[in-house]
């Protein structure tokens, strides 16, 4: 590997440069797909009026914005130092994570003996990894703060990350997550599957596999899609405004300058078709040659399913039993993509973790901001980094022998348990507050 085989401090120059330009490609998303004010921030975006035209210093990585501290006047003061910490960050972190992962950070690095056969493997394997969750992270960094600035995820940034997800494991198998298979003289690095870690199934491989994986995807379309869901008039009434919402009918009544209204499917219906009737064809084209590339996609779209069938779940129940909207569409989507890189395990440890992850930051905000509104994005996206980086601990030492040893139905059970005393916990807490605000 090319890399691998230069010096290792120009390997390591190299890659703090490659960071620092993904950086800037990342503060150039924040900005550019921000939801309600679309910042021209980035030197790589048009300057703002009455100011000089940006020069190739200004974008120059991490350095640029020192010189770009000229524009405070239109920005505010201090606006260039969090571009500058991320870029640097960025490069930094691209480095050590790329140390890392060649060095098997996922399972176990110099402390696993691997079987014979698979170590001239673990390179390639380790450098697929590499690549493919830094496009997670890279995309987790751009939701989390626009997040923070807007409590929005636009589905720009979380659906083109989910095709790549599932595009990914389409290309390469190996992509899924790893663990240990432990043997009498070495040990075998395993992909983490749908069965994982019961004995293997192979139901998927039949019909019900891609039935299954289709109408995943036509939940996910339905998710996307810009709606209008109420049941404040009936359920045959609230499926009307749904439907309609959807395919936007020309009204029969006049508007008030005495004209009939014309509407049409909003573009962003038509683009969400389009990429879901796609993947539906990929979909039918894998299964049909089948092996292990359709099994990754198959754990690729469990993976969607769970981490935002979750999310989803908890967001209707939350809504309404608070009487008020509890969690946005933007967290469920971003759970799709994460869950889409991870596979559905990897996806419910990381919803259960991220409460946890923002617990400290919820409290500070309550005492010293008096604001209980709380951006969760950003905590989902760390907890998917502590489950990542943590990934050979958090399951081969635990979860794979504790939590999902139960297995899948059971869990699935507990879950839907779970979700349903969460739902008279809410309610009662909206009880409670209407009592002592009487």
């Amino acid at each position: 590997m090319f890399l691998q085989s230069l010096p290792e401090m120009l390997r390591w120059l190299i890659l703090f440069i490659i960071g620092t330009c993904l950086g800037a490609l990342i503060n150039l998303c924040i900005y550019r797909l921000a939801f309600f004010v679309n910042r021209n921030i980035s030197p790589w975006s048009p300057p703002p009026s009455a100011q000089r035209p940006r020069t190739f210093r200004d974008r120059i990585p991490v350095l640029g914005w020192l010189f770009l501290r000229r524009e405070s006047d239109v920005f505010g003061k201090g606006f260039w130092i969090r571009p500058l910490f991320i870029e640097l960050c960025v490069g930094l972190g691209l480095l050590w994570f790329w140390q890392w992962n060649m060095q098997g950070g996922l399972y176990g690095g110099s402390d696993v003996r691997i079987v014979a056969e698979q170590i001239a493997m673990t390179p390639r394997w380790n450098f697929g990894w590499f690549l493919f969750h830094s496009s997670l992270i890279a995309l987790m960094i751009v939701a989390t703060f626009i997040d923070f600035d807007e409590q929005i995820i636009p589905d720009w940034v979380t659906v083109p990350g989910t095709i790549i997800a599932l595009l990914g494991h389409v290309i390469s198998p190996t992509l899924r997550l790893p663990f240990i298979e432990p043997e009498l003289l070495a040990n075998r690095i395993g992909s983490l599957s749908y069965w994982s870690p019961d004995a293997p199934s192979f139901w998927h491989e039949g019909p019900e596999g891609i039935l299954v994986a289709l109408t995943i995807l036509a939940f996910w379309f339905f998710m996307l899609l810009p709606k209008t869901l109420t049941l404040r008039f009936g359920l045959v009434r609230g499926l009307q405004f749904l439907v309609a919402s959807i395919l936007r009918p020309r009204r029969r009544t006049t508007a008030a300058v005495g004209r009939i209204q014309t509407r049409q499917i909003f573009s962003q219906t038509k683009v969400f078709a389009g990429i879901t009737i796609t993947l539906m064809c990929l979909c039918g084209v894998v299964y049909w040659l089948g092996g292990e590339r359709w099994s990754a996609l198959f754990d690729s779209l469990l993976g969607l399913a769970m981490g935002g069938g979750v999310v989803w779940a908890v967001r209707i129940i939350a809504s309404q039993a608070l009487g008020e909207e509890a969690m946005g569409l933007g967290d469920v989507t971003l759970m799709t993509m994460i869950g889409a890189f991870l596979g559905w395990q990897a996806a419910l440890l990381t919803f259960v973790l991220a409460p946890f992850t923002s617990i400290l930051v919820a409290v500070a905000q309550v005492v010293f901001k008096r604001e209980n509104r709380l951006a969760f994005g950003p905590y989902l996206c760390l907890a998917a980094m502590i489950v990542l980086i943590g990934w050979n601990f958090v399951w081969n030492e635990w979860a794979a022998k504790g939590v999902f040893e139960i297995g899948g139905t059971f869990l699935l059970v507990v879950i839907l348990v779970c979700l349903g005393l969460m739902g008279l916990m809410l309610g009662g807490w909206r009880l409670l507050q209407a009592q002592f605000t009487k």
